[in-house]
């Protein structure tokens, strides 16, 4: 996400899906990365982004480290403000609770 050339795709994608990314960047690159997107969508386009979200009785941001990965987890605040402040509208939250597979619980993920 961080190096792909969004200026080379203004105005190209009806709709930009992003899943579990959001964790492993930090927040300038999430910056640059939304206002890329931002000018790569068409007008009325839209973004969806599902990723790891703390649970609401979580304050501080958290690393989820794993064998499998390892990224941060974010407040729902947090993506809230980014989003915003890349001029970016939220048309819809969706939240969806934590799952478990028998070995791992999952976070809750919006």
């Amino acid at each position: 996400m961080k190096e792909f050339n969004w200026s080379q795709k203004a105005r190209s994608y009806d709709c930009i899906f992003c899943i579990w990314g959001l964790g492993y960047l930090k927040r300038a690159d999430y910056m640059v990365m939304l206002a890329g997107i931002k000018r790569a969508l068409k007008p009325n386009g839209f973004i969806i982004f599902f990723e790891s979200i703390l649970r609401y009785d979580e304050t501080e941001s958290r690393l989820h480290d794993t064998i499998e990965q390892q990224n941060v987890v974010r407040s729902r605040d947090y993506y809230l403000e980014l989003f915003q402040q890349a001029g970016l509208r939220v048309s819809k939250k969706t939240y969806y609770d934590a799952w478990t597979d028998g070995e791992n619980l999952s976070e809750e993920y919006a």
